[in-house]
């Protein structure tokens, strides 16, 4: 079960204090108005967080007007009782000033409600007839309370009431339609919630803001059937309206953000927007909605292009793409790289044949005898560590499938590119990480091939400790290994930190993933940290060395 969020942890408790506060007012008067003030920080504080952490901002004008709402409530209650002894009418129109929030807040909450997962433009043109229905049906109402005075429908005052601000009132017939609006909006803005809640992925936890929406509700009943004052417990009244109504709002949307329904937390769309991943999602038609990294070149029409097969965007720059759930996501590699390494073999080639025809057979010769030897060597070497490799590939072959033939596959460019990587570091403590990053690199061109959403992130040219990165392309291939068959997609990416490869692998393999004892221990022995995470069927798998330690 995930944790409570950080500010949600601290607003319950400060709301614990305050209610405290409020209870120990009743024994001791001098602080009877501090919790009112503590209720009013803690909503002030709470609209600041509301108001730079949420990131919808249309969501986000709705819940910072709540808040202003539960002020005004707040601040109506602090002024109608400290004044309607002395200024009776002032007092009374505090009181009418009560159902400026009680009509309101149900009409934002509604419509921050209908806003969850809609875009902003979207939401607002989709709902302005119904808003300005809205607003012109509550505009009504509030007139009604405030013309009281003449009609006497929703409070007839005493006439002690009226001189005094003190004495004997009841509720007109206007009251019931106040209190039917309150509760059928808040139960309609409740229905719409629970409804998001069940196709979005926080519905494993909707009952935490059913649970606050269940407990002020009851909260409210209590209240009116008590004739409209608050329960008492030996001579203590338990809460006044103003703190059911800071429950029901505050308390559902903080439930709501908590558990992921409402979006927050703007910076990291702009930490995406920062990197340099050259990562793109765009919509059906192939227009960009998130972008990160240099991705000039790139239109809607070669990315729609793109989820056939790789394209060209300008030299040295590979386009790839791959559908997703209401739209596409690609992404820019840099191949010049690779071009120009294969320029200067051209070049190279050119002048080795350009040259003395003895003296290259000769020099042929030597670089043969000692390629063979150091081949022979390595191949000693290295063969101990493919063999289960190489078995697994012959006992795939004596009866092949389509999908023991790919598994063959992914196993075979493995032994091939672990012989190579053996011949770079022979004889060196430090390597080029690229060499490690072509390596995988293949293996994600071969499960690209077979169809399973493959990417690798780009990584530049730095040395680092051969050992390492030899045990990072081992630990590579066990996750691979273990994946396959039913892998569904991979990312990797592959960095430097301390002197050392740092790999991270995303994989949605269908399946568990458990590490053998061979390569724990060889990964402790060097020093690494083996770091797993499992969430929504999809595994974080991450390797760096130097950490002091290893997490499983």
């Amino acid at each position: 079960m995930r944790r409570m969020e950080r500010p949600t942890r601290v607003l319950l408790i400060a709301g614990l204090v305050v209610y405290a506060v409020y209870l120990a007012g009743h024994f001791w008067s001098p602080i009877s108005d501090l919790a009112t003030v503590g209720w009013c920080a803690i909503v002030l504080a709470w609209i600041f967080r509301v108001r730079y952490y949420i990131v919808e901002k249309h969501i986000c004008r709705h819940l910072v007007s709540g808040g202003v709402m539960l002020l005004l409530l707040f601040a109506f209650r602090i002024l109608r009782y400290r004044t309607s002894g002395v200024f009776p009418t002032f007092g009374r129109y505090m009181w009418y000033g009560y159902y400026i929030p009680f009509i309101i807040l149900p009409v934002l909450g509604l419509f921050m409600a209908l806003c969850i997962g809609l875009p902003d433009e979207e939401s607002f043109v989709r709902m302005r007839p119904f808003r300005i229905r809205m607003w012109v049906i509550s505009g009504i109402m509030l007139a009604f309370v405030f013309t009281n005075d003449i009609h006497g429908w929703l409070i007839d005052f005493s006439e002690e009431a009226l001189l005094t601000g003190e004495g004997a009132h009841s509720y007109g017939f206007l009251q019931y339609p106040v209190v039917i609006w309150m509760a059928g909006l808040t139960l309609i803005a409740f229905i719409i919630l629970m409804h998001r809640c069940r196709v979005s992925g926080c519905r494993q936890r909707w009952y935490i803001p059913a649970t606050v929406y269940v407990v002020g509700t009851v909260l409210y009943a209590a209240y009116y059937i008590n004739g409209g004052n608050s329960p008492v417990l030996f001579g203590v009244k338990l809460y006044l309206i103003q703190e059911v109504c800071l429950l029901l709002f505050l308390g559902v949307c903080e439930a709501c953000i908590d558990i992921g329904l409402i979006p927050s937390n703007s910076g990291y769309l702009r930490i995406f927007e920062l990197s340099d991943w050259n990562v793109t999602i765009a919509d059906q038609k192939g227009n960009r909605v998130f972008s990160s990294g240099n991705l000039k070149g790139v239109t809607p029409g070669l990315l729609r292009a793109s989820l056939e097969g790789s394209k060209a965007v300008g030299s040295g720059r590979l386009l790839t793409s791959f559908p997703i759930n209401g739209g596409l996501a690609g992404w820019v590699s840099n191949v010049s790289e690779l071009e120009s390494i294969n320029e200067r073999i051209r070049e190279n080639t050119q002048e080795l044949e350009m040259e003395n025809g003895v003296i290259r057979e000769s020099e042929s010769l030597r670089l043969k005898r000692a390629a063979f030897e150091t081949q022979n060597r390595l191949y000693d070497s290295i063969i101990p560590i493919v063999t289960p490799q190489l078995t697994m590939i012959r006992d795939l072959l004596k009866d092949p499938d389509e999908e023991k033939l790919f598994s063959a596959m992914v196993l075979s460019v493995f032994v091939k590119r672990r012989f190579n990587l053996a011949i770079v570091t022979d004889n060196s403590d430090i390597a080029d990480i690229s060499e490690l990053w072509l390596a995988i690199r293949e293996t994600v061109e071969v499960l690209q091939d077979t169809g399973i959403s493959a990417y690798i992130g780009t990584c530049g040219h730095t040395d680092v400790q051969a050992d390492s990165m030899l045990a990072g392309y081992d630990f590579f291939e066990t996750v691979i290994e273990q994946a396959i068959p039913g892998m569904k997609s991979i990312f990797v990416t592959l960095g430097v930190k301390n002197e050392s490869p740092e790999l991270r692998i995303l994989i949605d393999a269908g399946k568990t993933l458990r590490f053998d004892a061979p390569i724990i221990e060889r990964m402790r022995r060097l020093g690494a940290r083996i770091d797993t995470e499992y969430e929504d069927d999809t595994y974080a798998v991450s390797l760096s060395f130097g950490e002091g330690g290893m997490r499983l």
